[in-house]
């Protein structure tokens, strides 16, 4: 089962990407963590794609769809799992094409429903170790000592595109793309929401995990 990921900015996917991974022994694709990589690589791509990580843009359509096409090339085996990918209607196009050549497809979509409001709060109140990379949050997870990591003792820093100013730009653009999304999977009947405003990462979780077992028990019969 190759299954995608929805939501807008801050919606939990890849926590909950995180933890599907681990329970159903799921390749995890991440289009953050692969341009991530690109860009600390400092490869022609991640160049290119640097200047609009920083400036909250959306990164083009044709340095995406590669990198993640370079990517799934590397699986065979395992089931697919994609997170912030696709982000666009034209990737969502492309990612079939590219599952058809090799001989896969994308068997289910989630998409996790938030609240703006919620969203922003989320995402701008994200602070990272800026050693060790861990992830805490100043109202929901925070530091014993402000802006000091608990592990390591390493200043908190706040990621550029975690800026408020920048967050609500990013919300706004990628609300008016996942609607194509969406609609493009609710038409492939492979589209299942789930309500993830004001309720916590486990009863989120639950209902993806409904959705997913409830997809894999009709593949039995």
């Amino acid at each position: 089962m190759n299954l995608v990921i929805l939501g807008l900015p801050g919606a939990g996917k890849g926590t909950h990407a995180q933890r599907l991974k681990e329970e159903l022994q799921m390749c995890h694709l991440s289009s953050g963590e692969v341009l991530k990589r690109a860009i600390q690589q400092e490869t022609e791509a991640g160049n290119k794609a640097r200047t609009y990580v920083t400036s909250g843009d959306l990164v083009p359509d044709r340095i995406v769809i590669n990198l993640m096409a370079d990517e799934i090339s590397k699986y065979n085996e395992p089931p697919l799992l994609f997170d912030g990918f696709p982000r666009t209607l034209r990737q969502a196009h492309r990612l079939d094409e590219i599952m058809k050549k090799h001989d896969k497809f994308i068997d289910l979509s989630i998409y996790l429903e938030v609240k703006k409001d919620n969203l922003l709060k989320r995402i701008s109140g994200r602070r990272i170790c800026s050693r060790e990379g861990t992830v805490y949050h100043i109202d929901f997870n925070p530091p014993q000592e402000d802006g000091i990591c608990d592990r390591c003792g390493a200043p908190l820093l706040q990621r550029e595109d975690d800026k408020q100013e920048i967050v609500k730009k990013r919300i706004e653009e990628s609300e008016k793309r996942i609607s194509k999304i969406v609609k493009y999977y609710q038409e492939k009947n492979i589209l299942k929401k789930i309500n993830g405003t004001d309720r916590s990462p486990d009863q989120v979780h639950g209902d993806v995990q409904k959705a997913v077992h409830s997809y894999l028990e009709q593949l039995k019969h």
